[in-house]
């Protein structure tokens, strides 16, 4: 029978593994893939790079801008803002271009400590 120890021990590392498979992952997107998407689609970009945590901060984010420039007038149609809607493409492409750089210099130094 195992011991509550060996238990918590072998729970800590299958996560252990796990974040590092989740790390080795997203290091092996590529930077222009992510570029592209992240221009042309926000939201493909967090697709691509499978951080789910990510996208929905990004979509609450960009719901609440939604809601924060909403016409005064109920009247008026509502459009999207091309400024916002290039800096929200801007953002989530640096973001993701940027979580990318952070896996391979995690990847990296996991490579070089053991």
């Amino acid at each position: 029978m195992h011991r509550p120890e060996e238990i918590i021990a072998e729970e800590q590392q299958r996560d252990r593994e796990r974040e590092i498979r989740r790390v080795y992952h997203l290091s092996q997107r590529a930077y222009w893939v992510t570029v592209l998407l992240g221009l042309l689609i926000p939201i493909g970009a967090y697709l691509y790079t499978r951080r789910w945590r990510a996208m929905l901060i990004f979509l609450a984010f960009a719901g609440l801008m939604g809601v924060i420039f909403m016409p005064e007038n109920e009247s008026e149609e509502w459009e999207p803002s091309p400024v916002l809607m290039v800096l929200g493409g801007l953002g989530a492409t640096a973001d993701n271009v940027q979580a990318i750089r952070w896996a391979r210099r995690k990847i990296e130094e996991e490579s070089h400590g053991t």
